[in-house]
């Protein structure tokens, strides 16, 4: 067994980092929204080609989908790296789950 001489653990800061994504994130969602309420409120056809509104809805649902996937994976990142007498090992989860020399 390998003598650990240090070891470290590193995140992203956990309340910064998916505020910003959820404000970089508004501006495209509220265009789904937009245009949903365009359509269904105001009864005009959203853009040059209008979509469906339930077209509308699951593209909008998707993105928030996907918007909460990133978010779950930013915040699950952790940077662990120990030194040991010969290496230095390193493992990245969820990316890279063994221990790399």
């Amino acid at each position: 067994m390998e003598k650990v001489l240090f070891s470290e653990k590193q995140k992203f800061d956990r309340v910064r980092l998916p505020i910003i994504i959820c404000v970089l994130t508004f501006v495209p969602l509220a265009h789904f929204v937009f245009g949903i309420y365009r359509q269904e409120v105001l009864n005009k056809p959203f853009g040059r080609n209008p979509a469906d509104t339930s077209d509308l809805i699951v593209s909008c649902i998707i993105s928030l989908i996907v918007v909460a996937f990133v978010i779950l994976l930013i915040i699950s990142l952790k940077l662990k790296t120990k030194i040991t007498d010969e290496a230095l090992w390193i493992v990245y989860p969820p990316i890279r789950r063994k221990w790399k020399k």
